[in-house]
């Protein structure tokens, strides 16, 4: 599972990641009663919260529904080709007629700023200077401006080079998300402009980020792997001590093959082989497998997690007594400095 909309089952476990989830569940059944429902990391598989309820939502709402009803006080809707009631902006096509001359006044334009390789906008103070005159172009004539910053730190930089309040002396509104590339709609006097661009940090799309993700957890799985014989004892963070039975092809892929007790096997697709691990145990005694389904591994975690809690709460006293003590205040870092931890 690596996506929204996807589901999958391992014995008494259902991980499913709805379309509206910030995070996806990990559902754990005892025959049919449902005993948890938890939130779990998609890259590492731990579980980070465990919940008392949650919403599921459709992945195909009701044919009754319109845009309308999910539309928002301040949402703008723009109809290209769609059926859409009373939309803000309808864009049509073969509006005009045959052999009339072409009307560009609707288009929508890239922003007229051009984009910056990484440090040119600190370094080059010429650009710099460029770029603060169209804005003050832009306001002297009435448009909205807005900038996109991917995080606080992006706006909080920017800020201080440009040395002025941000929609008070610039009338630049500052927006976080998401924009790879800036654009103006000269019709509304509207522009939108990219901080991606401005530091010259382009973002890679998530799918093919999420894609990099996969190859390099499937490359580390591999080296895990490599460290393993056939027969040697492993521990599965779910389903606790196993023995490796080897490496098969699966229905969507290669799987790592445990045998726990009474022989029971469980396949573990290569891409979470980070959730097994070598046994390493104290002594020489070798340990029982533990049953799929039992509650003896469970119970272990679960006495295991209550002592990091306990050793945790101690760290975080120690933590407190330190910050109640008196410390050295340093100024904040240059610009210099930014630019060389950058």
């Amino acid at each position: 599972m690596a996506a929204r909309g996807q589901f999958a089952v391992r014995g008494g476990i259902l991980d499913l990641f709805a379309w509206q989830a910030a995070k996806p569940l990990r559902l754990e059944f005892f025959d049919t009663d449902l005993e948890s429902v938890r939130e779990f990391d998609l890259d590492s598989q731990a579980s980070t919260r465990k919940l008392a309820e949650s919403d599921l939502l459709l992945a195909e709402p009701s044919s009754e529904a319109t845009v309308a009803d999910y539309r928002r006080k301040d949402d703008l809707i723009v109809s290209y080709g769609a059926e859409i009631a009373r939309p803000d902006v309808r864009i049509l096509e073969e509006a005009a007629e045959y052999n009339s001359e072409e009307d560009f006044s609707l288009a929508c334009f890239g922003s007229p700023l051009g984009s910056f390789e990484a440090g040119d906008f600190v370094l080059e103070e010429s650009r710099r200077e460029n770029f603060f005159r169209q804005l003050n172009d832009w306001k002297r004539d009435g448009w909205e401006v807005a900038m996109v910053f991917g995080n606080k730190g992006e706006e909080e930089r920017f800020a201080e080079l440009a040395g002025k309040d941000l929609e008070r002396d610039l009338g630049l509104i500052p927006v976080r998300g998401e924009l790879l590339a800036g654009f103006t709609l000269p019709v509304c006097r509207l522009a939108v402009l990219s901080s991606s661009e401005l530091f010259g940090r382009y973002r890679t799309p998530g799918t093919q980020r999420r894609s990099l993700l996969e190859k390099a957890r499937t490359a580390r799985a591999r080296a895990t792997v490599d460290e393993m014989e056939e027969g040697d004892l492993v521990v599965h963070y779910e389903y606790g001590i196993g023995r490796f039975r080897g490496i098969q092809q699966g229905d969507e892929g290669d799987e790592l093959v445990l045998e726990y007790k009474d022989g029971s096997l469980l396949g573990v697709p290569l891409e979470q082989a980070h959730l097994v691990g070598k046994y390493v145990g104290l002594g020489g005694k070798t340990p029982d497998l533990n049953k799929l389904g039992g509650t003896a591994w469970k119970n272990a975690r679960k006495a295991a997690e209550k002592s990091i809690l306990d050793y945790a709460a101690q760290l975080l006293r120690v933590q407190a007594e330190r910050q109640s003590e008196s410390g050295f205040a340093h100024p904040a870092d240059s610009r210099w400095m930014w630019e060389f931890e950058r």
